[in-house]
């Protein structure tokens, strides 16, 4: 007779059905028009002539309105439906990329398109993601999600890789011009969407308080944020020093952590689902410290090596630390659960992008990637500490529907 466990995924929904592929599609089309203002650090530095104060500010806009669009976003997940939120955030992607077309300095004009950005990536990212958990088997959430992110990271080399050239041969406005029409795009995608229908709350749900105790929230809270710190200081700040030591092409540092992301989410996507997701979640961020504090070193020539650390960090944490928060949590439910994880990666993001930009000022950017491994590295022991939870009682919380 077949363990339990077993009769019970065999009777789970498929993974991969029609909603989850169009949501799939959704997320590569909308990835393009996200993964092209990547190289925004590098159009305010030789095109607006920006300095590092400044390239911390553009970058943190976008975040500090993320953070606070998300605690309200996932209350309104919570009382309604996902696709209405991802069809906005896809309207106002279209939008605020245009709006660039009429930027002529690093200003409070500037500032305000990017605030418009964090308000449309938060509400598609914690909306479709919502609806990816939705669709998703419970013993295959991790993968579920992972795979949601792998559109959007084959996105962050084909979207920068385009947008260098063609910013290089027809100007920066045609690479606005291009992500508004991305943006549009998955807004019309978005009106295809479908999610399961809304079912009343199961006495099973009401196990959730005992079984997933505050101590694990706040981890994973904590967890998110340094992992948010390290994504923030390596995407903004290491494109300024790569600049500054004679480099002038991104795109190896943005093709090498696609590739090892990709890698790590398609060929090993159900690892933490297997493993344990606070095990994967917390070695990813050691690794993530790793690669931060080699940053500090960096010389010509290193961007792809240094995407390929980047990659693998950022391929197992992102979906582990994600399907740990959201995991045995009820339906009606998961949009704040959603945003909180998400105003915690980003709360992590905007502490770098906001506040650093002044000590890579004062004491060069080095010493920003050397304090940043420090937080990663704190997170990484708080979230391993959660894998010595009782197993049985995780497997129990992964099965609540």
């Amino acid at each position: 007779m077949p363990p339990a466990t077993d009769v019970r995924e065999s009777t789970e929904p498929p993974l991969f059905t029609r909603d989850f592929a169009l949501i799939l599609a959704t997320q590569f089309t909308f990835g393009f028009a996200f993964s092209s203002f990547l190289l925004l650090p590098k159009y305010v530095v030789t095109v607006l002539h920006g300095s590092p104060s400044q390239v911390g500010y553009v970058g943190a806009l976008a975040v500090l309105t993320a953070v606070l669009v998300s605690p309200p976003c996932g209350k309104l997940l919570d009382r309604g439906r996902r696709v209405p939120l991802v069809l906005l955030g896809c309207l106002l992607s279209g939008f605020a990329a245009l709006g660039f077309l009429f930027v002529t300095e690093a200003g409070p004009y500037l500032y305000g398109v990017r605030a418009v950005q964090g308000v449309a990536y938060t509400l598609y990212y914690v909306a479709a993601g919502t609806l990816v958990a939705d669709l998703a088997p419970p013993s295959r959430l991790g993968q579920a999600l992972g795979w949601f992110g792998a559109g959007g990271l084959l996105m962050n080399a084909i979207a920068t890789l385009i947008a260098e050239a063609v910013a290089a041969q027809l100007g920066w406005n045609a690479v606005f011009y291009a992500a508004a029409a991305s943006g549009f795009a998955a807004a019309l995608l978005s009106l295809f969407l479908r999610e399961p229908e809304r079912a009343a709350a199961s006495a099973s749900s009401q196990l959730e308080a005992p079984l997933k105790p505050a101590v694990r929230r706040h981890a994973v809270l904590w967890g998110a944020a340094a992992g948010g710190a390290a994504f923030g200081a390596l995407f903004t700040f290491t494109q300024p020093l790569a600049l500054s030591l004679g480099d002038s092409n991104m795109s190896p540092l943005f093709g090498g952590y696609t590739a090892a992301a990709l890698l790590v989410r398609l060929g090993f996507g159900n690892l933490a689902d297997r493993v344990g997701r606070a095990r994967v979640g917390g070695g990813a961020l050691g690794v993530y410290a790793l690669v931060v504090a080699m940053t500090a070193g960096l010389a010509r020539g290193w961007l792809a090596p240094l995407g390929v650390g980047f990659g693998l960090a950022h391929g197992a944490f992102y979906p582990s630390l994600n399907a740990l928060a959201l995991e045995g949590v009820a339906r009606g439910e998961r949009g704040s659960a959603g945003a909180w994880f998400n105003a915690a990666f980003n709360t992590g993001v905007l502490l770098v992008t906001f506040c650093f930009g002044h000590v890579a000022q004062l004491y060069g950017y080095r010493s920003v990637f050397l304090v940043v491994a420090c937080l990663c590295a704190g997170g990484c022991f708080v979230v391993l500490g959660q894998s010595r939870k009782p197993l049985a009682r995780s497997a129990l919380v992964s099965r609540i529907p």
